[in-house]
């Protein structure tokens, strides 16, 4: 028996922008999630581009491959992202947070920069387990203010670090893969405006994940929507390994299901993969794989940014005449 991911996706634009920059990407092996921001179509083509190279990590991973592999995946990715802006400038700006969870054997490795957030319910007790790249959570490391008064700072979604082409230092980190464990990733479009103690109850009480995610978005919705919403509720669950069916990806969408997100390439830059930091109690990873990376040898192509652009212009033309 192995180990995998049962999931349930949603997405909302909310209830006052105009459209959704979130990006998700949900399988058996790789959950991600991505809030994009820059205005108009650049926040959607930073998530997008982030979310597409991800998604190429949603297969059987070795164990000691998989930090290499998500720091590897991300340089690649920050890398299209500073091509992107360096080819079409009007694309300053752009970014993305990235909040994603890879599971191998029993192990989990993660990412994180920005303040999309990571969620563990175990025993039925939930606590994050990623820590915002945000203004306000400087302040609360330094005691200047507490969490409390952070969620409810003016300053609360000032952002200090996301994927934008400069130089990023995400956090990375690995914990054991339990059965039973459920997991939530979500922008801040939920956690903003849903409390703790709130999501807690519903991932308790909801034990379908479509259920649950539903319910998710629904209370941000009543809480006002002001941002986007994306969710993705995941439990750990044994599988049968010798089952193709078993691991075979049952979603996979970003911030719409008719448009999927483009397919820039970029060669990555050699990279030594980075010491993730080891939650207690969970084994520690073996040494990375040197040898990996084959596969991220590819080039951004220039004519497919711009293309990407002037659809996405062309689509907020023919939203705004139409509607």
């Amino acid at each position: 028996m192995g180990l995998s991911l049962r999931y349930a996706v949603r997405t909302d634009p909310g209830l006052v922008r105009a459209s959704n920059q979130d990006s998700v990407y949900a399988g058996p092996r790789l959950l991600a999630v991505a809030d994009g921001m820059g205005g108009m179509a650049a926040g959607d083509l930073a998530s997008s581009v982030v979310i597409t190279k991800l998604s190429e990590l949603d297969h059987d991973v070795p164990n000691a491959a998989m930090v290499g592999a998500l720091d590897e995946t991300v340089a690649a990715a920050n890398d299209e992202l500073r091509v992107g802006v360096d080819a079409n400038p009007e694309l300053r700006g752009m970014g993305t947070t990235l909040t994603a969870l890879l599971i191998s054997g029993r192990a989990i490795a993660m990412v994180h920069i920005g303040d999309s957030r990571a969620y563990l319910l175990r025993e039925g007790r939930l606590r994050q387990v990623t820590k915002d790249h945000t203004y306000v959570q400087m302040l609360v490391d330094e005691g200047a203010i507490t969490a409390e008064e952070a969620s409810h700072h003016p300053h609360r979604s000032l952002v200090t670090q996301v994927l934008q082409g400069e130089p990023i230092e995400p956090n990375y980190s690995v914990r054991e893969a339990v059965p039973g464990d459920r997991y939530l990733l979500c922008s801040d479009g939920l956690s903003n405006v849903v409390s703790i103690a709130t999501m807690g109850d519903v991932l308790r009480d909801y034990r379908d994940q479509e259920e649950c995610a539903e319910r998710l978005i629904d209370l941000a919705l009543r809480a006002g929507g002001p941002d986007n919403i994306t969710a993705i509720v995941a439990d750990i669950v044994e599988v049968d390994d010798t089952d193709p069916d078993a691991l075979r990806p049952m979603a996979a969408v970003s911030h719409r299901a008719d448009e999927p997100a483009g397919e820039q390439r970029l060669s990555p830059r050699p990279r030594t993969a980075p010491t993730p930091e080891l939650i207690a109690g969970d084994p520690p990873p073996a040494d990375p794989d040197p040898g990996r990376g084959g596969s991220a040898n590819h080039r951004l192509t220039l004519a497919l940014v711009v293309l990407l652009v002037v659809l996405l212009a062309a689509a907020g033309v023919w939203w705004i005449a139409t509607g």
